[in-house]
């Protein structure tokens, strides 16, 4: 039952009278805001939840079942109809309260607290979709016949629409959208999440990342300064993947309690979770640990430091779900088109290698070009095919214009020069393969590194 609670007159349906008028707008002192069957001298107190009226309820017992009184409190045969929501009935409380001399200031300031700031909501109504939008009312509207306006209703969701009727005297919360993001269905669609840990800080200040796959072999990162960050990687992964139809993890807080399921609340993502002490349950156990081990295997064979783990994680992540597989899920298509719906392209990852040597566009060097190591596609530049550059300096760039070195620059010597001067130079500063920098302070004007050892620890926290 939904009343508004500026109702000033009594309801009747199906003998039980539903007086929902709360006693600090009734200035008559008559109401009893209760459910009352005269039939049975029953009567049952309505409570307030903000502006709501309404009944405390609870499963009954199968003794309460056959031994208590049952009370019919509306007709089972046809659709509850009550003569609120009919215009004739719709009266507003304070229209009455604002004209009336024996309303003092401080009632008024009252009922103003209690609706929360609403100065005038009797004219303005939300309806259930379950009643509002039936098959005649779609036939009409889209001007389609009644048995395929029944199956398009059947075969589709409407769980966001809002229909508000009425002068409108407030503006209406907004937030996003449900169609803003791609909805993820079929098997396919569900995932699982899983929080890792490395045990060294990458150049980026990461010390953690947020894994996404689903039992197609599609795989999706963010990575996280903080554990507390997780539900920040869910939020990008809605808008960038889409709504997952379900997402299972452990029964860690993060994961499952505070911004993490309002998150899942708001978009409808059913969550699930593992039993405690059995992480084989969780598909994101298997795949951190197959990135894992592609992650230590690239950056082991061409010496990559250490604290650049974070780009190197997101590179196998990328490779593992564009590649097509004979996966018994994926019909001999990726992985990245079972979820988004579209082949992907590949051209970023088809002109240079993890880590390869390259020549990237410089304007303030004199030769207009400066020697690099590629680490990958950026996504997030402003134009298509740009990559992640380590310079000289250890620092990271975003660059478009690169190129391989030709067969004459790799037997240069002073190519070679210049490449023991960048290997030697950005060591010093970000570490290398051996000994990785995770402090990298100013002490005496030189600076200050603490060695650990290379290989990266990322494990299940």
């Amino acid at each position: 039952m939904q009343h508004s609670i500026l109702c000033t007159n009594q309801a009747r349906h199906n003998g039980a009278i539903v007086d929902d008028i709360p006693p600090i707008v009734d200035w008559n002192k008559t109401s009893t805001h209760s459910v009352h069957f005269p039939k049975e001298d029953v009567r049952f107190p309505l409570f307030m939840n903000g502006p709501i009226s309404f009944l405390n309820v609870r499963y009954p017992s199968d003794y309460e079942m056959e031994n208590c009184t049952h009370l019919e409190l509306t007709n089972g045969n046809s659709a509850w109809n009550p003569t609120f929501f009919e215009e004739h009935d719709r009266i507003s409380s304070i229209s009455n309260l604002s004209r009336d001399p024996i309303i003092s200031l401080m009632m008024m300031e009252d009922l103003i607290d209690g609706i929360k700031g609403m100065h005038c909501i009797s004219a303005m109504k939300r309806v259930g979709t379950d009643t509002y939008l039936t098959p005649e009312y779609l036939s009409d509207l889209w001007g389609i016949g009644l048995k395929q306006a029944r199956r398009t209703l059947k075969c589709t969701s409407h769980d966001s629409i809002r229909i508000l009727e009425g002068q409108i005297s407030r503006r209406v919360k907004t937030g996003p959208h449900q169609r803003l993001y791609n909805h993820l269905g079929g098997y396919l669609g569900a995932f699982a999440s899983d929080t890792a840990k490395a045990n060294i800080v990458s150049t980026w200040g990461n010390k953690y990342t947020q894994i996404f796959p689903n039992r197609g072999n599609y795989v999706k990162s963010y990575h996280l300064k903080l554990k507390s960050e997780s539900p920040n990687a869910l939020d990008r992964f809605i808008h960038e993947v889409g709504v997952p139809s379900q997402m299972l993890t452990d029964n860690a807080k993060e994961l499952s309690e505070g911004d993490w399921k309002k998150i899942c609340t708001k978009h409808y993502i059913h969550q699930k979770f593992t039993e405690p002490r059995s992480p084989w349950q969780n598909p994101s156990e298997l795949a951190i640990g197959i990135v894992k081990r592609n992650v230590r295997n690239l950056m082991r064979t061409t010496n990559t430091p250490a604290r650049l783990w974070d780009y190197c994680w997101s590179y196998i992540c990328e490779l593992w779900s564009i590649r097509a597989t004979d996966h018994i899920y994926l019909d001999g298509v990726t992985p990245y088109e079972k979820v988004h719906g579209y082949s992907p392209n590949i051209s970023e990852y088809l002109t240079h290698k993890w880590y390869e040597w390259i020549w990237y566009h410089d304007p303030p060097s004199p030769t207009k070009s400066e020697l690099g190591r590629w680490l990958g596609p950026a996504h997030d530049a402003t134009q298509g095919l740009a990559c992640h550059v380590l310079t000289k300096s250890g620092e990271v760039l975003t660059r478009s214009t690169v190129h391989k070195l030709s067969n004459n620059d790799m037997i240069s010597v002073d190519v070679k020069q210049r490449q023991k001067d960048f290997t030697s130079t950005m060591e010093s500063n970000i570490g290398n393969y051996a000994l990785s920098t995770v402090n990298n302070s100013e002490s005496n004007g030189e600076a200050s590194f603490e060695t650990i050892e290379y290989y990266i620890i990322l494990r299940d926290v």
